[in-house]
């Protein structure tokens, strides 16, 4: 039996992402990539990290074939950078074992170029198989470091290509302070990933250090799915 964290978030999951995996077995399939956030700033919530990817390949590929992608430090670089792992696959046990290998990288973020990397492998796995909907799954604080891209090229790359973005934004550990015209840390990155859900027809849902419960994160999404 999952231990009882894991079967909130895998409700939470549910709830969220019930539009983008909800459809019936003989509808058209989903290509679905998950990039999951291993960099540094992720330590101290890594664990949630892995069970909230585990949760989400549960759900993911009862919708469709799920490829994962994660972080990989480039050390000439001093950057962390996209790889993928296990592609294009249903088989959740093995998409779990590989969830369970990763460990946290050293590097400086490269978010918008990583979400530009999986987009483009959800892209074109769909237009190959001729698979009905394109999905990105972002589990990430939302902090970027040090990508080529730019955030609206981003933004409009993701117009381009069609794939929709749920994202599950750990922005817990991020700073709050505010300076004069300046917004935190977490505002911009939660602004973010607000600005990927919404502009391409996806979801987000924000896990932050003022939830004291996995319940009060679930409620809130409820409240955010309403909208």
């Amino acid at each position: 039996m999952r231990p009882t964290f894991l079967n909130c978030l895998l409700i939470l999951l549910l709830v969220l992402f019930m539009p983008a995996f909800g459809a019936a077995q003989d509808e058209k399939r989903a290509a679905i990539a998950i990039l999951i956030d291993n960099t540094g700033s992720m330590r101290a919530q890594f664990d949630n990290v892995i069970a909230l990817a585990t949760g989400v390949v549960q759900v993911a590929s009862k919708r469709g074939t799920v490829s994962l992608f994660s972080f990989e430090t480039n050390a000439s670089a001093g950057r962390a950078i996209a790889v993928p792992g296990t592609a294009w696959t249903q088989d959740t046990e093995k998409l779990e074992r590989s969830i369970s290998d990763l460990f946290v990288q050293s590097g400086q973020t490269t978010l918008y170029d990583a979400i530009a990397a999986a987009a483009t492998a959800a892209r074109d796995k769909a237009d190959a198989d001729k698979l009905a909907e394109k999905i990105v799954v972002v589990i990430s604080d939302g902090e970027d470091r040090a990508s080529k891209l730019k955030r609206d090229e981003l933004i409009k790359l993701l117009s381009e290509t069609g794939v929709k973005v749920y994202a599950v934004g750990m922005t817990g550990q991020l700073g709050s302070t505010r300076g004069i015209g300046r917004k935190s840390d977490k505002d911009k990155a939660t602004e973010f990933l607000q600005k990927l859900a919404s502009e391409t027809g996806g979801a987000l849902v924000t896990l932050s250090k003022n939830d004291k419960t996995v319940g009060d994160v679930i409620t809130k999404l409820f409240d955010n799915s309403r909208r």
